[in-house]
């Protein structure tokens, strides 16, 4: 058999394959993480109100920046020791909930309350970003093994490709949303007297999501979802010698050495 056959055999399989399963997958909890993660978005607003505004410098930025890739660490270590055999649905919507009510912090920052409690705007930002990061560090983790959950055997490469596009997708368009919420309310680089209402705006849209919490499936997250491809699909997909796994040297080897030994 030629390269060419083999190869188109191989693909034609690996699609007949990929439309299969993905036919047999819930999308429910991935368009759950779509309308939670496209919901508008102020970050652009604020780091101009925090550069034209609190004047932060470009050095103090970069210390935000490494203070706020620590709390991510920290993030992860408290949902793997704490969290990861709480269901999705729970600690999803709770992740929600509480983000929502310390993301409402940031009003301080904006309306300056936080000089009259006599904390600096340089370390309220510091300690801001510190917790904000470590709770939507420990929010987006189960998002990541939600979607490694929902691939099947087979496919996992193709599928969490898949859905990592779709929440990319989502975040685009949350940050889409949050220019044109930002071009209504006429907040500028230069003007900031509605950049309270955005913050608040933002913040509360994401509980939007929180009335389809039950398209999130409410099982143990440590157990496999084998389900998705029944055992006949299983063992054929993962049999020595299957169609999927068949390397193309077993088959050009004999025709290479009969040619060597015609010649």
């Amino acid at each position: 058999m030629s390269t060419r056959k083999l190869r188109t055999r191989d693909q034609t399989s690996n699609q007949a394959t990929l439309g299969s399963h993905l036919a047999k997958i819930d999308f429910l909890p991935t368009a759950f993480l779509f309308l939670w993660q496209a919901t508008p978005s102020a970050d652009s607003a604020f780091f101009f109100f925090t550069t034209n505004e609190l004047g932060f410098e470009a050095e103090f930025l970069g210390r935000v920046r490494l203070v706020t890739s620590l709390a991510s660490l920290l993030g992860v270590w408290l949902f793997q020791r704490f969290l990861k055999g709480i269901s999705f649905r729970k600690i999803l919507g709770w992740s929600i909930v509480i983000s929502t009510v310390l993301g409402m912090t940031s009003l301080l920052l904006v309306t300056h309350a936080n000089r009259t409690l006599g904390i600096g705007d340089r370390w309220f930002s510091l300690g801001d970003s510190l917790i904000l990061t470590v709770m939507g560090q420990i929010a987006f983790m189960p998002v990541l093994v939600l979607s490694a959950r929902l691939c099947p055997p087979g496919i996992e490469a193709s599928l969490f490709a898949l859905l990592m596009s779709i929440v990319n997708l989502s975040s685009l368009l949350s940050q889409e949303l949050g220019a044109l919420l930002t071009h209504w309310l006429g907040v500028t680089e230069t003007n900031f007297d509605k950049m309270w209402l955005l913050v608040l705006i933002a913040n509360l849209s994401t509980l939007l999501p929180l009335p389809f919490i039950k398209w999130l499936p409410d099982g143990d997250p440590q157990e496999v979802n084998d389900r998705s491809l029944p055992p006949t699909e299983l063992y054929e997909h993962h049999a020595t010698g299957s169609m999927a796994e068949q390397p193309f040297m077993p088959d050009l080897v004999p025709e290479f050495i009969t040619t060597k030994e015609e010649a």
